[in-house]
């Protein structure tokens, strides 16, 4: 009976030390290396194969729901996903947006994704030691260091917004890229820094726990295919973003054309139907996008403005450089009306467009 009894004692202690053992292996948080495998990389272009930004985004859900910094994707064209282990995702279509908070919720066909714990807001206060992972061109999933300096309203804090919680930081920030993923010492993550931002040793971001509800959303924009995006050299992406004040570099970089015409007597969809029947253009590779709509503004390289002069014939035209603001050719024409003036105007403007890229030297040998 004895035996009987130290032997029950024996495997009831065995097994209640299996349980435990098996509990704390479950409850042991996934950290390491496996942090980086809930935190994707996002590439967003405008046209073609063009990467004009690129950020980390954060798994949401395990059916593939990512959240993205909104100011990444608010005018992209083209939109990819990349995984730390290498799978990529072309087709990507937007499910959510939050502009107060600054966030976007993507989704890409997928299931299986491995997805963080969150921290609890009331574990993200000031003076917490967090690490930061962002992206460069070569150098993805970098981890660094950072602290949690303030936690509190938007409203608090210049510069921030308002009207949601938010977390100030100190730590470095890519100088390409936008934004960051903050995660805890146990591998939760923490807040996404969500607005690119010139002073690069730190900034706001959000916390992540609140915005899970995102990924139920439904599509709200599908994107062209992002197969045409590759990751470009550090070089390349800084040129792409901060662009040379020379005329003719600006020139050649631009490819989307946006008409703005401020005359009833000369209408934007005359001059692009104009500019369209020319060599040049297809040359040149410009893309005309909708005049109508004022948002699209934002995606264009160049603007063209047309105007006319009151109770004269006096037709004028500038060409200017939507994100530098600086002019690239101006003119001025006599003619009645866009509708049969329209030729005279875009014979001006191209041949001004080709001296200022050097392509009548080339042929003519003139200046």
């Amino acid at each position: 009976m004895m035996r009987s009894a130290i032997s029950a004692i024996s495997t009831g202690f065995r097994t209640t030390l299996f349980a435990f053992v098996l509990a704390c292996i479950v409850s042991v948080p996934i950290i390491g290396q496996n942090i980086e495998d809930s935190i994707v990389l996002v590439l967003a272009g405008d046209g073609d194969s063009v990467v004009k930004g690129m950020a980390p985004g954060v798994v949401l859900s395990t059916d593939g729901a990512i959240l993205v910094p909104h100011d990444l994707v608010k005018s992209a064209r083209r939109v990819q996903v990349r995984l730390r282990d290498g799978e990529i995702f072309d087709d990507v279509k937007l499910v959510g947006v939050d502009e107060r908070r600054g966030v976007a919720v993507l989704r890409i066909r997928t299931t299986g994704l491995f997805r963080s714990n969150f921290i609890e807001p009331s574990e993200l206060t000031s003076g917490l030691s967090v690490g930061l992972i962002t992206h460069d061109p070569q150098k993805l999933w970098l981890r660094s260091q950072a602290k949690i300096t303030e936690v509190g309203l938007a409203d608090d804090f210049v510069g921030a917004g308002s009207g949601y919680r938010v977390a100030r930081f100190a730590g470095k920030l890519p100088s390409s890229g936008i934004g960051g993923v903050l995660f805890s010492e146990n591998g939760h993550i923490a807040a996404i820094v969500t607005r690119s931002n010139e002073i690069r040793d730190g900034g706001f971001a959000v916390p992540v726990s609140g915005l899970v509800g995102m990924a139920e959303g439904a599509t709200v924009v599908s994107y062209s295919s992002g197969n045409l995006l590759k990751i470009p050299s550090e070089a390349e992406f800084i040129a792409q973003n901060n662009p040379s004040t020379d005329p003719k570099d600006l020139f050649k970089a631009s490819k989307t054309i946006w008409v703005d015409s401020r005359t009833s007597m000369f209408k934007e969809h005359q001059l692009i139907n104009e500019l369209q029947k020319r060599p040049e253009i297809k040359e040149w590779g410009w893309n005309f996008l909708s005049s109508g709509n004022w948002n699209e503004r934002a995606r264009a390289d160049l603007v063209i403005t047309l105007d006319h002069q009151i109770l004269t014939f006096d037709f004028t035209y500038t060409v200017h450089h939507r994100k530098t603001d600086i002019v690239l050719t101006s003119g001025k024409v006599v003619i009645g009306s866009g509708a049969g003036g329209a030729p005279k105007l875009v014979t001006d403007m191209i041949r001004k467009l080709k001296a200022l890229s050097g392509e009548t030297s080339k042929k003519t040998g003139s200046n």
